[in-house]
């Protein structure tokens, strides 16, 4: 069996004239054991040295063994994971991030997903200034292609845009000045490595300055020199690019975040200050909060009699298992999962005579409400409203119900930002001294440019309806909210690294609610934690004026991989100047010692002290400056830090400070 492998080499290893497609074939020649031609088709020059190759598992073997070759690795399968976001964080047109920066009108974005549906007109070019000259590449004609994470992260505004009547208002994104280059790497299996890296090439040669990837493996993350976004990552910011990836959307287990590298500005989901409400009304009279994007006919107070799908061959309304007999003309309980869309069980129940659905979640969704264009009146309730429906069913002879549809409300109840259940967590599973994800954003039940191609709910032989809009959810919607946020950073801040516009974004965070009490998983329905919200909410206008940054730059990145016992060859893989590594000189004596912005500490057995050292920068407005320490404690640690005062005397001044992590818990060794 031939499986697609990527092959990746560095610079200074492979011989002089090797780096063609010549040199490249001249190494994968079929060997005795098998003489199957090698199918070459990619070369990779600057996110790394390599290639892309159809292999069986003996050349794979075989090609490892080369000298000029530093790791085989197979072509893994990644994942994809407005009108009221921008006003939700803050971004006014009088003051703050979006005037200071322009707009990013000179920032050019390239977004990494499913590529895009140029004619919406959240992609018009009208007043825009000529093109940025740093902008070396060129468009390609193809076919029609999705569009949301593009919209999001820098679209153009569009007046009374939505989805049908809901979530009416003036459309944009984060960066409504700046440029999108948009790299179709997803396809109907998926997306792959070997294309998420030859994307990541061409952006870098056209000229990006900000990279937004929206996608992931669906199983848990890989180990640095195994992951192909980590190293194809690190190399963008050897480069100045900064690239955001979505965290994942396997919540809400711990250890299931992905895109974890340090390096990478990993990114989480929340809610907003907007629902679309379709609120369930039993016989009995209780209510119970429901989210719903149906646009057909309402039920009006028209009340239906209720069953439950598992009473009647389905918990999970499963094609073909629902009994039409027990349920035509009722309103039906379907249970969310079982390998079944939550808008696929719209059809199932049309076909076996249903009505209408109430939609419930399981205790992997817990109170999590994401809004659906259903096909029939339909609506989702969290896991404890979904019980109580369905004890309501079992306990009186004729159970009734109705939904009233209220369409699109705002304001502070419930409270916002709380993250979405679906949204990934840690700790990092690779390196649990570094926090993920980093920060979160607006990803759940957000407005985006739509592909014409299929209707809003994706069913392709039943959705006739066509929409320019779409209400998504997911990682993926949050991540090029970030991506925009520091676009518009970088065109503020040009001299800015990398690490430098992920700091500001990371240190302005917040972690309480509008209610100003700690952010609500809705997974639980407890308060969450740094493992599953990060750093915090981003907060644009306070990432502006950050005052200290926490810089990094190859040399500290070198020291981390050092710290995690790789070795040359190892590290070689992700620099573009592989001279450069010398674990003597630049090493950590951990990896929580890597000039994060954050902190995660790992007391390893018979330790119960753990010291980092941090660095930071003035960038702030004031020369003399003086910052004095707080510390929140966590739960049975001791945290001390020396000095408590930082005094500034210049710009761009860095100090140093110690901070030492003490465990007080009496039973925490066996």
């Amino acid at each position: 069996m031939f499986h697609t492998f990527v092959a990746v080499g560095a610079i200074v290893i492979i011989p002089t004239g090797m780096s063609t497609i010549v040199s490249h074939k001249s190494r994968l020649r079929p060997g005795a054991k098998h003489r199957r031609p090698i199918a070459l088709f990619l070369k990779l020059t600057l996110s790394s040295t390599g290639f892309a190759a159809h292999l069986s598992a003996a050349q794979a073997f075989e090609l490892q063994r080369h000298p000029a070759v530093l790791t085989v690795v197979l072509d893994k399968v990644h994942h994809l994971h407005t009108t009221r976001t921008p006003q939700f964080m803050g971004l006014e047109q009088r003051s703050g991030l979006w005037p200071k920066s322009h707009y990013a009108s000179n920032v050019i974005i390239g977004v990494l997903d499913t590529g895009i549906w140029p004619e919406l007109p959240s992609f018009s070019d009208e007043g825009y200034d000529p093109l940025p000259v740093t902008w070396k590449g060129s468009c390609e004609v193809g076919p029609h292609f999705p569009a949301t994470s593009s919209s999001t992260a820098a679209g153009s505004v569009v007046p009374n845009a939505g989805l049908f009547d809901y979530a009416r208002g003036e459309a944009m994104g984060m960066a409504i000045k700046a440029r999108i280059a948009a790299y179709k790497i997803c396809w109907t299996l998926g997306c792959y490595d070997s294309d998420m890296l030859a994307a990541i090439d061409q952006a870098i040669a056209d000229g990006v300055h900000n990279i937004s990837l929206s996608v992931g493996v669906k199983k848990s993350a890989s180990s640095y020199v195994n992951d192909n976004i980590a190293i194809g990552d690190l190399h963008v910011a050897q480069r100045g690019v900064l690239m955001s990836c979505s965290a994942g959307k396997s919540g809400p287990n711990p250890f299931t975040a992905v895109n974890i590298a340090p390096w990478i500005l990993t990114v989480g989901a929340s809610t907003i200050d907007r629902e679309f409400s379709a609120d369930i009304e039993l016989g009995d009279g209780r209510k119970f909060r429901g989210a719903s994007l149906y646009a057909g006919e309402a039920l009006d107070d028209s009340v239906l009699k209720l069953v439950n799908g598992a009473d009647c061959g389905s918990r999970f309304c499963i094609a073909g298992e629902l009994n039409s007999s027990k349920v035509t003309g009722k309103m039906v309980i379907c249970d969310r999962g079982g390998a079944s869309g939550r808008v696929a069980k719209d059809e199932v129940v049309k076909q076996a005579g249903g009505v209408a659905m109430i939609l419930t979640n399981t205790a992997e969704s817990g109170e999590e409400l994401i809004a659906d264009s259903h096909i029939i009146p339909a609506t989702l309730v969290g896991q404890s409203a979904g019980d109580q429906i369905k004890d309501y069913v079992s306990s009186v002879p004729n159970p009734t119900a109705t939904i009233k549809f209220k369409g699109t409300v705002t304001g502070p109840s419930p409270s916002a930002p709380r993250v979405a259940a679906f949204s990934s967590r840690g700790p990092n599973r690779v390196t649990p001294e570094i926090l993920k994800p980093d920060v979160i954003g607006p990803g759940v039940n957000i407005l985006a440019g739509w592909t014409g191609a299929v209707g809003s709910s994706g069913l392709k032989k039943i959705d006739q309806r066509r929409v320019e809009f779409n209400v998504m959810s997911g990682t993926s919607m949050s991540c090029p909210h970030i991506s925009g946020l520091a676009a518009l950073l970088r065109n503020t801040y040009p001299s800015w690294c990398p690490a430098a516009v992920k700091s500001a974004l990371m240190t302005t965070a917040y972690y309480l609610d509008n209610s100003k009490k700690n952010f609500t998983d809705l997974a639980t329905g407890k308060q969450s934690s740094e493992f599953v919200h990060g750093s915090g909410h981003v907060d644009p206008n306070k990432a502006l004026n950050p005052g200290l940054v926490y810089d990094i730059d190859v040399r500290d990145y070198i020291a981390f991989l050092c710290s995690i016992r790789y070795g040359s060859k190892d590290i070689a893989i992700f620099l573009k100047d592989p001279a450069t590594i010398d674990c003597g000189a630049n090493n950590l004596s951990s990896p929580g010692n890597l000039n994060y912005p954050s902190f995660s500490v790992v007391f390893e057995s018979g330790k119960t002290m753990v010291k980092y050292t941090r660095v930071v920068k003035n960038v702030g407005a004031l020369i003399n400056a003086v910052y004095n320490v707080t510390v929140n404690k966590p739960l049975n640690v001791d945290v001390s830090v020396s000095p408590r005062k930082l005094n500034f005397s210049a710009k761009k001044q860095k100090l140093s400070y110690d901070i030492i992590f003490t465990s007080t818990k009496t039973d925490q060794f066996d």
